[in-house]
């Protein structure tokens, strides 16, 4: 290997050191804040957790009509009734974090993965669970027997 080929190989692995070496630096900082991030996010989890406890109790007594346009009223069960109570309260709580324009929940846009599209498709699965679970006459008066749902687009 002729000489000056040599150096720039020196200069050039040199530099890549120096980059793997920076990259390490910021690597081992980040790792450095990590329990502070924990410690953040623990208590953003506790206080969704806490506002969908709240919003549970709250929608028990006082749903937004256009909620329970979709949903239709309490089961009448407690089983469904707390199903019912739960996702009325998510939905509440989606509305409130994304405000959407458009129909109940807003427009999933499956292209990007959002928190927003995220809850969009939970909340989408958790109604059809609780479509899937109500009784014929109930599913009668909403008009799911079919497939058809005549409540408030999605």
């Amino acid at each position: 290997m002729r000489p000056d080929t040599l150096a720039r190989t020196i200069d050039e692995k040199a530099r890549y050191v120096e980059q793997l070496c920076d990259q390490l630096r910021s690597v081992e900082a980040q790792h450095v804040n990590r329990p502070r991030w924990q410690h953040e996010l623990d208590n953003a989890s506790d206080a969704i957790r806490e506002d969908l406890d709240n919003r549970t109790r709250n929608v028990r007594k006082h749903a937004a009509p256009k909620i329970v346009a979709r949903l239709g009223p309490r089961p009448g069960d407690p089983e469904r009734d707390w199903q019912w109570d739960r996702i009325a309260a998510r939905v509440d709580q989606h509305r409130a974090a994304y405000q959407p324009a458009l129909g109940l929940l807003g427009r999933d846009n499956n292209y990007y993965p959002t928190a927003e599209n995220d809850s969009i498709r939970a909340l989408k699965n958790a109604i059809n669970e609780l479509d899937r679970t109500l009784r014929p006459e109930q599913r009668r008066q909403r008009g799911i027997d079919h497939g058809i749902d005549h409540g408030i687009e999605m």
